[in-house]
């Protein structure tokens, strides 16, 4: 590795406020000249006032007594722009999206949404308990087809906030 591509790859983490672990994560999505073109483009992101949530949202996937093991799908939006890749949430496992700073809403009143699915088989879920967040709308689609909850974040959650969600899922 070149040392100017280095120092500019620590500048541009510098300037976007990126931990160690999401610039690698950027890095394994992204070949070196390419990295730092993405970083580039981030850094625009960040130079706008944007006010609004950042930070993670952990999601559990647990399952009610008797039921089978099955899979949770998640991501999030804003605007119908993806802020994060989707996950594979498995029993009984959490999964966590991020948020990144560079990514951040707009303003604190932005509705972040959650998109979920199911693994079928699953007759039945409850959002079962949530912290950080109110609960919106919630469209009602097959439980395997993408499934849409705005989630209007609380106030003192919009700085780098830990937003929690636990989802019980329920096999016939």
């Amino acid at each position: 590795m070149k040392a100017s591509y280095k120092l500019e790859l620590e500048q541009q983490q510098r300037r976007l406020r990126l931990s160690h672990n999401q610039l690698n994560r950027y890095d394994r999505k992204h070949n070196d000249n390419n990295l730092i073109k993405y970083l580039q483009s981030l850094e625009l992101k960040v130079t706008a006032p944007a006010t609004g949530f950042y930070g993670t949202l952990a999601i559990t996937n647990e399952k009610a007594p008797g039921s089978q093991k099955k899979d949770i799908y998640a991501r999030l939006y804003a605007s119908n722009n993806p802020l994060t890749d989707e996950i594979t949430i498995s029993y009984p496992n959490t999964g966590q999206l991020e948020v990144v700073l560079a990514a951040r809403l707009p303003n604190p009143s932005s509705t972040l949404v959650l998109r979920i699915r199911f693994e079928a088989g699953i007759s039945s879920f409850n959002p079962d308990a949530f912290l950080g967040f109110t609960p919106g709308n919630f469209t009602a689609n097959p439980l395997t087809e993408n499934n849409y909850l705005d989630m209007v974040v609380d106030s003192g959650f919009i700085n780098g906030g830990a937003l929690t969600l636990l989802i019980i899922t329920d096999t016939p």
